[in-house]
């Protein structure tokens, strides 16, 4: 099973966040907004690569990271299958400029009308993590392509450890 990450990059007050949206030519996920990540290396840890990947594709050192979520999907979308680790983490500076090839960073307001307004446009990790840190729900989400998404908002606004 391949190994990905992606991270959700707060402001130092926790008030934005940056994510980035892909690339239309790009094969997984054309025009989704998601985290700034990529594979994870043989020999590498989920945290040594999403550190690596936001240095190769943002510039930036950032800290506080934290899973917040990890995703596991069949090949039953179409793509391999594959587990997701989803990291937040704080940037002194979200004023970035993504590698045209990979997309555009976009920078959003950190509240509910914001994030629901990008709903349609985010990969399902990234949308669900989303909603895990917008409830302030504690311990990491542990989700599966099987469950449907009435079951995971359910495990959300539980407020529970999962």
């Amino acid at each position: 099973m391949q190994q990905y990450t992606s991270a959700i990059i707060f402001n130092l007050d926790h008030t934005r966040i940056l994510l980035l949206k892909r690339a239309n030519h790009k094969k997984t996920h054309p025009g989704y907004i998601t985290g700034f990540g990529g594979h994870v290396e043989v020999g590498e840890t989920p945290e040594q690569c999403i550190v690596r990947e936001l240095d190769e594709e943002t510039g930036i050192s950032v800290s506080d990271l934290k899973t917040v979520a990890i995703c596991h999907f069949d090949d039953a979308d179409g793509y391999e299958k594959r587990e997701i680790f989803v990291f937040q983490c704080a940037a002194l500076s979200l004023d970035i400029t993504a590698d045209p090839h990979d997309g555009t960073a976009i920078i959003i307001p950190f509240d509910f009308e914001s994030i629901d307004q990008i709903r349609s446009q985010c990969t399902e990790a990234c949308w669900f993590a989303l909603q895990h840190l917008l409830t302030k729900n504690i311990g990491i989400l542990n989700i599966t392509s099987q469950m449907r998404d009435e079951e995971i908002l359910r495990k959300l606004n539980k407020k529970t450890t999962f």
